[in-house]
């Protein structure tokens, strides 16, 4: 498209019309704009009224199409100076982009992250229970054992503040007043089943 002013002339070569009645009726009664006009009198179109006028030269040429149902398929800011910088903007009626998101996600990657952040949690929470009574986590092995609870090598961790090992020959690993004996696995942990040492007992470590 040109990007410059367009005379009345000029225009009438540019859409092949024949008379200036013409262009005054496309101006008026199809793309509805005023032409402007220079000092010496003469009318003249500026770029943005031309790229109007090209939208209804292309409107005029489908079937059944007139200048009075012809709708800009862009709004055209038609009263804008040849020296202010066009908006090049993109237009209300393109279609808006989205990205697709890819809703499959590892499930067994989502468990390790849940539980390195139940980890920290409960580290943090143990802390501050350990600052209050450094004894606390009695209380919980003595739930763990009173209830046959199974609790995996992190959680033992969690509680006693090391990781419990056994000897090669052993299955059992022996800390303070408590016995930590292998009970198969939970998950991709080892499962330990807590018992509390009596004076009586004699456990193999």
């Amino acid at each position: 498209m040109d990007t410059s002013n367009l005379t009345i002339k000029e225009l009438l070569e540019r859409y092949n019309l024949k008379v200036r009645q013409s262009i005054y009726d496309w101006c008026k009664k199809g793309a509805k704009i005023e032409l402007h006009k220079d000092k010496s009198g003469r009318s003249y179109a500026t770029p943005e009224q031309v790229a109007l006028l090209d939208q209804l030269a292309e409107h005029l040429k489908k079937p059944d199409s007139t200048l009075s149902n012809f709708v800009p398929v862009s709004i055209v800011e038609v009263d804008t100076p040849i020296d202010t910088p066009i908006d090049n903007s993109i237009d209300n009626n393109s279609t808006e982009i989205k990205p697709q998101i890819d809703t499959s996600v590892d499930r067994q990657l989502i468990a390790e992250i849940s539980s390195q952040i139940g980890m920290a949690i409960a580290s943090q929470v143990n802390n501050k229970l350990q600052q209050i009574d450094p004894l606390w986590y009695h209380s919980a092995l003595e739930r763990a054992s009173t209830s046959g609870w199974l609790l995996t090598t992190k959680e033992v961790k969690s509680l006693i503040g090391v990781t419990p090992r056994t000897k090669k020959s052993s299955t059992t690993f022996k800390r303070g007043n408590w016995v930590f004996i292998k009970s198969g696995k939970i998950g991709s942990q080892t499962a330990w089943r807590v018992n509390k040492v009596n004076q009586n007992d004699d456990y193999k470590v």
